[in-house]
């Protein structure tokens, strides 16, 4: 509740006067830019970029707020076309990404929020593409079914991969283990926030990883009996 209330008062008191300072020092640049030394434009160019990590910063902690707001409808939601609905809206960004993503062709239907579901999905999929040295980046969706969790998810990619000791801190709300502006830089919310989804699902999420040798996340959400078929 604390972290809903303070979120709420960010976006109200902290957004508006922080879009007046972005678009101030856009008309400065447009405007101005030809009167400036380089140390001038250079300062200002700073200043937009840290205006807009702070508003990016302030959304985050709203998304992280509203994964606790949002009422938890579940339905069976085919989940081979809310991964489908992920990629249709990556596609121009993965090809210019060079990624490549194989989804299994029998991805079970599941009890979930269709929504919050492809936040979860569409967070790991980036993430697989954005921490990635590779030529050729690969993500893989695919599943299984465990004895007592059920249907198990995973996406797999051949990225940077995750050190072992800092498994544990890649669900930390915006914990980077990188440089702030490697990578794409980011908060380093998204993964946090996928963490709360899953919990909301009464499920779970954990990864296997290996420095240099990529990263596979896996989720269960609860309540999902497991389905007959064979994963692929």
């Amino acid at each position: 509740k604390e972290l809903d209330d303070f979120a709420r008062v960010a976006s109200h008191d902290l957004k508006e006067p922080l879009r007046g300072i972005r678009n101030y020092t856009t008309f400065l640049l447009e405007d101005y830019e030809d009167k400036l030394d380089e140390d001038g434009k250079t300062k200002l160019h700073t200043l937009t970029k840290l205006s807009e990590r702070l508003t990016t910063f302030i959304d985050d902690l709203l998304e992280m707020s509203r994964v606790g707001r949002v009422e938890l409808q579940r339905k069976t939601c085919e989940s081979s076309q809310i991964v489908n609905d992920v990629l249709s809206t990556l596609g121009p960004w993965l090809e210019t990404e060079n990624a490549t993503v194989e989804v299994s062709a029998s991805l079970p239907p599941v009890k979930c929020h269709a929504v919050l579901i492809d936040q979860v999905f569409r967070n790991l999929i980036a993430n697989g593409v954005k921490y990635n040295n590779s030529d050729e980046k690969r993500i893989t969706v695919g599943w299984r079914n465990d004895p007592e969790m059920g249907v198990v998810f995973s996406v797999k990619d051949n990225g940077i991969g995750i050190p072992e000791r800092h498994a544990a801190n890649v669900f930390t709300v915006f914990k980077r283990l990188h440089g702030r502006d490697e990578y794409g830089g980011g908060t380093g919310a998204g993964l946090s926030i996928a963490k709360k989804i899953i919990e909301r699902h009464d499920g779970s999420i954990w990864l296997e990883s290996e420095a240099g040798c990529g990263t596979t996340f896996y989720f269960a959400l609860g309540n999902n009996e497991e389905v007959n078929n064979g994963p692929n």
